[in-house]
């Protein structure tokens, strides 16, 4: 609000920062009050001072989205799922699906967004996970030809990790990639992969799906493949392919090949 605070908060922003031990108070934005054990001892509020001696406090907006029988949030919110801070039993962002019912039934559309959200209100709460053990099953159960796809190289058309709210996948790996990278990067790049990576909403252990908002080093916007360290989780992460080990029918491609 640039006209009531005429750009005061983005002196938090100034190159280098300010080097004040005030600024070690300030709540961490990860570490969110809807978090379990946030909440037992919430975050303060934050307030600023305005270049006029008055005082102004952070306040936290709703982003309302036009969601009706007529005219349908066709991610079913999806993308605002994705992005939310934290998954899981905390997870703060939910589907706008509705149910379907008589009420709506004849106005259903079918989303063919990438992040549309599923209805999971008529599935058991069971999950799956899917190993060479399942996959095989699966195959012998429908005779379906189900594969994870592993060694995928990049190219051309996968958008560097750098792009703002692109979604790119990193796998937790050995510590010596971090402390050899293959790729360089700059400070600001892994400082800001390890931040988004740490606050990513997806609790898979074997891949991590990260939709970045920050900024990278002028020199890294277009580099793939980089090594980043998380030291939350004293983890080191690699970025790959996004479709690394997704699960894909690929029925179709057998009949064609005739095997």
């Amino acid at each position: 609000d640039y006209e009531h605070t005429l750009g005061a908060h983005m002196l938090l922003k100034k190159e280098g920062g300010i080097d004040d031990p005030v600024c070690d108070t300030f709540p961490d934005p990860i570490d969110n009050d809807h978090l379990e054990e946030a909440r037992k001892n919430p975050d303060p509020p934050v307030f600023g001072i305005l270049p006029g001696g008055g005082y102004a406090i952070h306040d936290y907006h709703l982003e309302l989205v036009d969601n009706t029988i007529q005219n349908p949030s066709m991610d079913g919110n999806g993308n605002h799922v994705l992005a939310a801070a934290h998954g899981g039993p905390t997870q703060v962002m939910m589907c706008a699906n509705a149910p379907q019912s008589i009420f709506n039934q004849d106005y259903c559309k079918l989303s063919e967004e990438v992040n549309a959200c599923v209805d999971r209100t008529n599935t058991m709460d069971k999950a799956i996970t899917l190993n060479n053990s399942t996959l095989l099953a699966l195959h012998s159960l429908t005779q379906r030809h189900v594969y994870a796809f592993d060694g995928l190289e990049f190219n051309p058309l996968v958008s560097p990790p750098c792009q703002y709210r692109e979604r790119s996948r990193w796998i937790p790996v050995d510590s010596s990639e971090c402390t050899s990278p293959s790729v360089n990067i700059g400070n600001i790049t892994e400082s800001e992969f390890a931040t988004w990576i740490y606050a990513s909403n997806d609790n898979n252990p074997y891949v991590r799906d990260v939709f970045f908002r920050g900024t990278c080093n002028s020199d890294d916007v277009n580099k793939t493949g980089m090594s980043v360290h998380v030291p939350e989780r004293n983890q080191c992460y690699r970025h790959v392919h996004p479709n690394h080990l997704s699960i894909y029918d690929v029925t179709s491609w057998t009949q064609m090949t005739g095997y």
